[in-house]
């Protein structure tokens, strides 16, 4: 009996183990196609594209312009402002898409099949400094955006 409930235990915490550790898709649906290759933490610059590949059609998907109001290092603000950068996809085969994602953005935004998110927003302001707009570097969180 005792050998029983050891085994119940050890398959109960093998379950909530796996099901902690699995990363659901961006709205919890299916995973992304087999021939799909998504540039996970992709860190672009302004004029900067990176291929993304889903079921088997390849397409771009590329910076424009990088603005940031977020509140410099060493400052006193009224808002912390916010980081946003505007993104293309080009489909290769049709009128490309634009999107303006902000780095206060909570939650990925659609942009054709995809759902996109900036994770980071780099160098950060700070008093007294110029950043040149050729030095920013973004990261984005890329998904499969799933229909309903």
């Amino acid at each position: 009996m005792k050998a029983l409930l050891a085994v119940v235990i050890a398959l109960v915490i093998g379950i909530m183990a796996y099901t902690l550790l699995k990363k659901p898709a961006t709205d919890g649906g299916p995973p992304a196609p087999k021939d799909s290759v998504f540039p996970m933490g992709a860190i672009l610059s302004t004029g900067s594209e990176t291929p993304v590949v889903l079921d088997g059609r390849s397409m771009r998907l590329g910076v424009g312009e990088i603005t940031d109001s977020r509140c410099p290092k060493g400052a006193q603000c009224v808002r912390a402002g916010e980081g946003a950068v505007s993104l293309r996809l080009d489909p290769g085969d049709g009128e490309a898409l634009e999107a303006r994602l902000l780095t206060t953005d909570a939650a990925p935004k659609p942009l054709g099949p995809l759902a996109v998110r900036v994770t980071d927003l780099a160098p950060y302001p700070e008093v007294g400094t110029t950043i040149d707009p050729a030095a920013y570097r973004v990261t984005l969180e890329i998904d499969v955006l799933h229909g309903p």
